[in-house]
């Protein structure tokens, strides 16, 4: 074999290596699932949100209600409810501005630390 056709070689399967690399860590778009909730008023549904990396992120569509109201959760460590913090509510809507920092579970009324 010539040396022109070692070095094609070498670099066809340099160029395959690289290709599958490519595709398995920026190709398809790795997801997340966190704890959410509807921040939308009436609304009570809570769950988990899948977002996609790098993608669209909050505030994500309600599967309930249609708005796009949905916001990260805390889960309660008492009892497990999922809410909104009222600093993550404070910081999307200008009307909730007067809410505390510190909140309780709404549940349980145990504490529910910021970032939870």
């Amino acid at each position: 074999m010539n040396r022109n056709a070692i070095i094609a070689a070498v670099v066809i399967a340099l160029a395959v290596v690289g290709g599958i690399y490519a595709y398995q860590n920026f190709g398809s778009s790795p997801s997340v699932t966190e704890d959410s909730a509807c921040s939308s008023d009436g609304c009570d549904w809570t769950g988990g949100t899948t977002l996609r990396v790098g993608g669209g992120g909050y505030p994500a569509k309600c599967p309930k209600c249609g708005n796009s109201t949905v916001l990260r959760g805390t889960k309660c460590r008492g009892c497990g409810t999922i809410q909104i913090h009222n600093i993550l509510l404070k910081a999307q809507y200008e009307d909730k501005k007067d809410l505390p920092d510190r909140m309780n579970c709404k549940n349980c009324k145990a504490p529910l630390p910021w970032g939870s």
